[in-house]
């Protein structure tokens, strides 16, 4: 693989950006792979972390700022999984918790961007929506 070793295990945080390929066409600039699931010692499956998923958003934000710097306008929004809601078992509303305050800390920093949410069905849909709810200051809530 031209960025490494292709199938070999990667730190949990670790981002790789690649093409939107045919998603360009609905205007998706880039792709952002975040890894962010450890598997479990002895077990099938893995698990996701609140530490694994802070770097991760972490590390999208420095790419998206790398991009809108090269790009430059329409470098505006992200979209975000909740890593490990679905095989890895994780709580989507701990997951929506983790990944929240991590966007936030980034928001504080530069409010520019747009983010969404990508939820499995309207369960998981309510409570992402419960937890921004309760994690925004009465004050903005209007103006969002």
């Amino acid at each position: 693989a031209a960025n490494g070793r292709a199938g070999g295990p990667v730190e949990p945080g670790v981002v790789a950006p690649t093409s939107a390929g045919n998603l360009s066409r609905s205007g998706v600039i880039s792709l952002f792979h975040a890894a962010v699931a450890i598997p479990r010692v002895g077990q099938q499956g893995y698990q996701v972390t609140r530490p694994a998923v802070s770097a991760a958003v972490t590390r999208c934000f420095e790419l998206a700022r790398q991009l809108r710097e090269r790009e430059g306008a329409g470098v505006e929004a992200m979209s975000f999984p909740l890593f490990g809601a679905g095989h890895a078992g994780t709580s989507p509303a701990a997951v929506i918790a983790w990944l929240w305050a991590a966007v936030r800390r980034e928001l504080h920093h530069d409010p520019s961007w747009r983010i969404h949410v990508t939820t499995m069905d309207p369960a998981q849909t309510r409570e992402v929506l419960a937890v921004i709810a309760a994690a925004t200051p009465r004050d903005r809530q209007g103006q969002q």
